[in-house]
């Protein structure tokens, strides 16, 4: 497990949010096809993360989930930031 996070949702209810070594591992080989990864292909695998990691949350929207997953791996928000936005 990279990190998993167990967070209250908005109305009180309780979400998780986790990201597995094989999830991104799998991200990376579903976006670069086992070659290295090209800039796009990077942008495609963040982007798989973030739905991934925030899958369990449906009051987000994928765009959401996305911008989310990019300001938690850079430190600007938590895990419950994202979710309460």
């Amino acid at each position: 497990m990279i990190r998993a996070v167990i967070v209250t949702l908005p109305g009180g209810a309780e979400g998780s949010a986790d990201l597995t070594w094989q999830d991104a591992s799998a991200a990376c080989q579903l976006v670069g096809g086992g070659q290295p990864l090209t800039k796009e292909a990077f942008g495609q695998c963040m982007a798989l993360c973030g739905m991934v990691k925030y899958a369990k949350i449906d009051s987000l929207s994928a765009a959401q989930k996305v911008v989310g997953f990019l300001a938690n791996i850079s430190g600007l928000k938590d895990e419950a930031a994202v979710i309460g936005t």
